[in-house]
């Protein structure tokens, strides 16, 4: 199952991705598909539920991510979600921070896929836009107990881990899912922080393959480690039907200028790294007039220049200014 929508995306990313970086990233690239900051379903239900919600219509095709473990509520949230114009409402299954721990969501809830299938149920059932999947390989305190004292050979111990994320994702199916984001990583939420869980556990590439090789009928976009365009290209030579990109997006992101003409055959005219800064000020003066603080939109503007000459004197030169 290949679809176009989800052939190239840019991660959701807490404290990056919010609406003035998908702003910023839209006069990159006009195709690739923007995710939100993950948002707590609750904060939805509150009276101030449009701060999370607002966007530019720029931003199309875009997903709200939510985070919860209520069906209820994540029902409630995804109505209002759809209602504000979203193009999908992606669930997070994978997410290792103490906050959602805490609260038992995000890859906590890997140990009860049954709870996962009837938020998505509900959240689907609630809604006419699909509901996706993010979610991670597994956790790695999952499957300590039956493997580290085990006498078997490497191959059943990656046989091992890879059961676990099957039966969830088939329970999923059966639910109605029909995309599924993979981060190639188990997280291991008690010998790493967030920040480690994001590049210390190894990626296992293949085990996403052997998951679009078990299940042809759904749709299994591959997230984790992506940097460069090769990197691009090299997944997709492969049998998964798309790409999610993380914090290569975020701190290099002019790397995605040739996107929309190499991936999605719409040859319109680039944006040099000039212009791009010329029409983003003009957005941050329209923002600021409006209460946003103009110190906050521009924090996304200096990785435009990462690896060219001169690039910090530049970055420098451009903050300094604007914000006179």
């Amino acid at each position: 199952m290949s679809s176009k929508l989800h052939l190239i995306s840019i991660a959701p990313m807490l404290g990056y991705t919010d609406r003035h970086f998908r702003y910023f990233m839209r006069l990159i690239t006009q195709h690739t598909f923007l995710y939100t900051e993950m948002i707590a379903a609750q904060a939805l239900l509150h009276q101030n539920f449009l701060k999370f919600l607002n966007f530019n219509e720029i931003e199309h095709p875009i997903a709200l991510q939510l985070a919860g473990n209520n069906p209820t509520i994540l029902a409630q949230a995804a109505k209002r979600v759809e209602q504000h114009g979203y193009d999908e409402i992606n669930f997070n299954v994978g997410c290792p921070s103490p906050r959602v721990q805490s609260g038992q969501f995000g890859c906590c809830l890997l140990e009860n896929p049954l709870l996962v299938s009837d938020c998505f149920k509900a959240m689907q059932d609630a809604v006419t836009i699909p509901v996706t999947i993010k979610t991670r390989l597994g956790l790695i305190a999952n499957v300590e107990d039956e493997t580290t004292q085990s006498n078997m050979g490497e191959s059943r111990l990656v046989s091992t881990k890879f059961q676990p994320i099957t039966a969830f994702i088939e329970m999923l199916s059966e639910a109605g899912c029909k995309t599924f984001i993979l981060h190639a990583r188990f997280a291991d939420l008690i010998h790493y922080t967030p920040r480690q869980n994001r590049t210390l556990p190894p990626l296992h590439d293949k085990k996403i393959y052997q998951l679009k090789n078990a299940f042809p009928h759904l749709e299994m976009v591959f997230n984790g480690g992506i940097k460069t365009e090769q990197d691009i290209d090299e997944k997709l030579k492969t049998n998964i039907d798309g790409v999610m990109i993380g914090q290569a997006a975020y701190h290099n992101p002019y790397f995605l200028i040739h996107a929309d003409e190499k991936y999605y055959q719409d040859t319109h005219a680039k944006l040099d790294r000039e212009q791009i800064v010329e029409k983003y000020l003009i957005y941050m003066e329209q923002e600021t007039k409006k209460g946003s603080n103009k110190k906050y939109i521009l924090r996304h503007l200096p990785n435009l220049f990462r690896g060219i000459p001169l690039a910090k004197q530049i970055r420098n030169m451009i903050v300094s200014t604007a914000l006179l």
